[in-house]
């Protein structure tokens, strides 16, 4: 699985190469979590289950805070590519 995969760019390759980390870390992170937080819901103690959910939930929001942060830059990236190829197509036609 390679996250925005058709995206190129140019000028930005290192950027879109951290958007892709952070895609994938914070899908990772969140399977893991959820995963995690299924096993320890169907066993162990009301209290354990509680605490190790809690524990496990305070996490959530920062992978999912890497997803939206590499959407970002993928955005970004988009953009740059598409001004990039605009601003470059009345350049080589003169």
């Amino acid at each position: 699985m390679k996250p925005f995969k058709k995206l190129q760019s140019e000028n930005l390759g290192l950027v879109l190469t951290i958007a892709r980390l952070f895609f994938i870390l914070g899908t990772f992170g969140t399977l893991l979590i959820l995963v995690t937080l299924v096993f320890t819901l169907s066993g162990g103690g009301f209290m354990n289950t509680i605490a190790l959910g809690a524990v496990y939930m305070q996490f959530l929001p920062y992978c999912f805070a890497l997803i939206v942060t590499a959407c970002l830059l993928a955005v970004l990236i988009a953009a740059e590519e598409s001004y990039r190829k605009q601003t470059r197509k009345p350049v080589l036609e003169s």
